[in-house]
């Protein structure tokens, strides 16, 4: 008997909602896939941690697992970073028994190693965002429209006036907290590189994929920020190959 598929929960970026991310949802559902995308728990949020980005996902993949199934992170942006966390410890090898994580697939997302926070690496590299800014209470909060072309630079002006519509502010945690499991080292991880990203650029992009101990398989897709709305069929294509291991 053919292997189930696993369930994909995907990881969304800092400021986004699921409903940023309808058409992946939809496109994976009608590939067989179960598909989860929760908000996040950071955004309209002050936290001063990840935790309830984190908290919510390792939740979501404990009762998958529980469920006797296998599970793939599709993590976007931001979602990389709890992503990796909420993963960290339900992360399974080919051949291992039981459930668990068994795919890990970051779509132009950070890949941070254990000890480093999203600023942290921002400052070493030279790449401190000048599109957003803390607010009195806390908050990081966009600078638009410099955000939108961050974001968006790829794509019709009417999906960029629909997506802004649902952006939000997120707690200063989700990019201060320091990360404390790179999975990307346990079990060979593909990365969906953006030739286009503004928000996360390719300089970036290149020091997680060459990181030490980085076990990487890696798709070019010629694309913005948001590949799954510029290059609808590509992405869909690459992380359903990458989630059955066709790559």
């Amino acid at each position: 008997m053919a292997a189930s598929k696993p369930a994909i929960i995907i990881c969304i970026g800092a400021w986004h909602r699921p409903l940023h991310y309808a058409n992946l949802i939809t496109d994976l559902e009608t590939n067989g896939f179960e598909v989860h995308c929760p908000p996040l728990g950071s955004i309209d949020n002050n936290n001063t941690t990840f935790a309830p980005d984190v908290d919510q996902i390792r939740s979501l993949i404990s009762r998958l697992v529980s469920e006797n199934k296998d599970v793939a992170l599709l993590m976007h942006s931001y979602g990389g970073i709890y992503g990796s966390e909420a993963a960290g410890p339900f992360v399974k090898k080919p051949g291992g028994p039981g459930h668990g994580v068994t795919k890990l697939i970051y779509m132009s997302a950070w890949a941070l190693d254990a000890g480093l926070s999203v600023m942290d690496l921002a400052s070493s590299q030279g790449v401190l965002p000048f599109w957003f800014s803390r607010s009195d209470d806390g908050q990081f909060v966009l600078r638009l429209p410099d955000a939108l072309a961050m974001f968006y630079n790829d794509l019709e002006m009417e999906d960029v006036v629909e997506a802004r519509k649902y952006l939000g502010p997120i707690g200063r945690g989700a990019f201060e907290t320091k990360v404390s499991f790179a999975p990307w080292k346990e079990v060979e991880s593909v990365y969906l590189y953006c030739l286009k990203d503004l928000a996360v650029p390719t300089q970036l992009q290149d020091f997680f994929l060459t990181q030490e101990g980085g076990r990487w398989k890696s798709v070019t897709i010629d694309s913005g920020h948001s590949p799954w709305i510029s290059k609808r069929k590509e992405t869909c294509d690459a992380v359903v190959k990458a989630v059955v291991d066709q790559l």
